[in-house]
């Protein structure tokens, strides 16, 4: 405080201010609840203290609040981080009354003139509103905008826009690992995908392109308004600052003083160059004298003015990271003669128009959700309209089969679908007539291979039969001494023609008439035994047992009947002049038992492997061909399988697996 000021200058004073004043929570720190028309706080410090001194020294601080206007300028700019008004106090508003008149407004609430105008107050339905009385001449009003459901609304379409993208990235980054089939490539996903891709960039592209019209449009309109600002400024400040041939004449300190006053009255802060482009007087001069702002006019500008000579340049000026509008125009005095520039910004404003522009943005995304939704169920329900008669035929096609009635699709539209079904049931049609010709061709051919084999089989022993009974019939007519013994060799060879051509009867039967299969519970180490037990003097065989419980599921009869014809082939495969072998191993496996059957005969041609199993076809001069193609349809009956693996010259393995119980 200045000495000369007594009324500061002396302890009564502040110890008055204390006593009177009301104790907060730091220790000798008081609120002056006396000031109305400010917040005041004094403190006392006492310092200093020693033994025979009377009294210490004592610091006073008084503390009052700063006052920014918030008009013209760079407040935020200019104020400590720390100070700046954080986003959530800006969406508060208040109302201070005086004497139940209002004093002070802040906000976008409506409020009434008069505190007891409760009628006004409740028509600002929109906010809630706390009262806050601290004395009884002063009432304050705090309102928040309520949250309504466009607030919640905006909220879920930011959520469904992040999760929307969040998913897509996912699909698309895990589309390398999937599998090509899966139902995001179906027709109906790709009709769904495609019909909301297009709609989905469609609006993309109408949101990106109207933000980017509404963002030019406000800068032409604020453009519009500078120029306007500009040229009645301008006609504002020629009568004081604009008539002398340069403007260094009017002083610095006057000319900033005239700006001030000016930039309240437009709302706008003013600054001004000489002609050489250098500052000469701003409204605002802490903007400079900070360091915020250049003291040199921007270089655009005069290129501008001394290339094209027009009236007024705009541009976009930077200050720290504040992106703003900038208006220059050239200054002329009443002869005509240039003295200089004059700059307006649009800081002010700035704020407003970003406001403006998320406020525009969220609406519009509001929107998109809405249209995006509706087309993605749209999609749905048109995909599955177009679809469903497809996916009918596709049902229908699983379930054509041959030998049963086959159900025509009905659809009573002429379209392409329509087509298409017509097209599918003259198909059944067409695909039923066949199955009775194939059916018919199969087993007339069927009939006709089996009489030929029948008729080969039983040919070939009758010749011989025929040949035998000439020969003894020549005997008989001619008479001689050795007619009974040539008889009897001659019926011997009959009797063993006619037991080949009974044993070509009961294959050819046994083949036709399949039993049917019982299957139960059977021991297969003891039918491999009781096979083994039959053909054990015609040949070597070795049983390799590497199980000792060997319950498989198959019937008993049919499963002897397998290893009859397995070990039978088994004996006739191996050559006279070598010594016959056979090995049989039974081993676990799983849930299966495998079983192989190894010769040492001369094994199967390479040319032959694929019609070992084929009926009527044999390798052998006096077989049926039907032994293994009759084994492989019993050992199918089980539930196994059956194969070989052979060596021309080296011999053949047969592998067969039973089913455990």
């Amino acid at each position: 405080f200045k000495n000369s000021d007594l009324i500061y200058n002396n302890i009564e004073y502040f110890e008055d201010q204390v006593v009177s004043g009301i104790p907060t929570i730091g220790e000798n720190l008081f609120f002056m609840d006396t000031q109305k028309d400010k917040t005041r706080y004094i403190g006392k410090i006492e310092f200093d203290k020693q033994e025979g001194r009377k009294a210490p020294y004592i610091l006073y601080v008084q503390l009052e609040p700063k006052q920014f206007a918030e008009s013209g300028g760079f407040p935020d700019l200019l104020l400590d981080k720390g100070q700046q008004k954080q986003n959530q106090y800006k969406q508060i508003s208040y109302a201070v009354y005086k004497q139940n008149k209002l004093s002070a407004v802040y906000g976008r609430c409506d409020y009434p003139l008069y505190n007891g105008d409760s009628t006004a107050l409740k028509n600002t339905k929109d906010f809630k509103h706390y009262f806050v009385s601290p004395d009884k001449e002063t009432s304050i009003v705090l309102s928040i905008k309520v949250k309504d459901f466009n607030y919640f609304f905006t909220t879920n379409s930011y959520y469904f826009l992040f999760y929307s993208l969040l998913g897509l990235i996912i699909l698309f980054g895990s589309y390398p690992v999937r599998n090509k089939k899966l139902m995001l490539f179906s027709l109906d996903r790709r009709i769904q995908v495609f019909t909301i891709s297009i709609l989905f960039f469609a609006l993309l592209a109408v949101g990106i392109f109207t933000v980017k019209l509404v963002v030019n449009k406000s800068e032409d309109d604020h453009v519009e308004q500078l120029v306007e600002k500009a040229s009645q400024i301008r006609n504002e400040l020629s009568p004081t600052l604009f008539n002398a041939n340069n403007l260094e004449v009017n002083g610095k300190e006057y000319a900033e003083g005239v700006l001030k006053k000016y930039s309240g009255l437009f709302n706008s802060d003013i600054s001004l160059y000489n002609s050489l482009g250098f500052l000469f007087a701003s409204s605002r001069p802490q903007l400079f004298d900070a360091g915020l702002s250049s003291k040199l006019i921007n270089p655009l500008a005069i290129t501008n003015f001394s290339k094209i000579r027009s009236s007024n340049f705009n541009t976009r000026d930077k200050i720290g990271i504040l992106n703003y509008l900038s208006l220059y125009t050239p200054l002329y005095n009443s002869a005509g003669v240039f003295i200089g520039y004059m700059n307006l910004p649009y800081f002010a404003r700035q704020s407003d128009l970003e406001e403006g522009l998320s406020d525009y943005i969220t609406t519009l995304l509001n929107v998109y959700v809405v249209l995006f939704l509706i087309s993605l169920f749209t999609g749905l329900v048109v995909t599955t309209y177009v679809t469903k008669p497809l996916r009918i035929v596709q049902q229908q096609l699983a379930k054509i089969s041959l030998g049963k009635k086959n159900e025509p699709i009905e659809w009573e539209s002429n379209d392409e679908i329509g087509k298409l079904v017509n097209e599918y049931n003259q198909m059944l049609v067409k695909l039923e007539e066949s199955a009775v010709l194939l059916a018919r061709s199969e087993r007339e051919g069927a009939w006709q291979e089996m009489a030929k084999q029948v008729a080969h089989e039983i040919k070939n022993p009758l010749t011989p039969m025929k040949l035998n009974l000439q020969y003894l019939q020549k005997v008989v007519n001619e008479g001689g001494v050795d007619i009974a013994d040539k008889f009897k060799k001659v019926s011997s060879s009959i009797i063993e023609q006619i037991d080949t051509l009974a044993h070509i009867a009961n294959e050819f039967s046994n083949f036709a008439k399949m039993p049917k299969v019982n299957l139960e519970q059977v021991n297969l180490n003891e039918v491999i035994k009781s096979t083994i037990e039959l053909f054990k003097n015609e040949i070597q065989i070795t049983f390799n047992l590497q199980t000792d419980s060997c319950a498989v599921l198959a019937d008993k009869n049919q499963c002897l009947r397998v290893f009859n014809n397995i070990l039978k082939n088994a004996i006739q495969a191996i050559p006279e002049n070598k010594t016959g072998n056979i090995e049989i191993t039974v081993k676990a496996e799983g849930d299966t038992y495998l079983v192989s059957v190894k010769d040492n005969g001369k094994g199967i041609p390479a040319g032959m492997k694929e019609k070992i199993f084929t009926p009527n076809f044999t390798t052998k001069s006096t077989g049926t061909g039907l032994g293994l193609a009759m084994v492989k349809n019993i050992m199918t009956s089980f539930g196994g399988e059956i194969w070989f693996e052979s060596n021309e010259n080296e011999g053949t393995i047969f592998y067969l697996t039973f089913r455990k119980t």
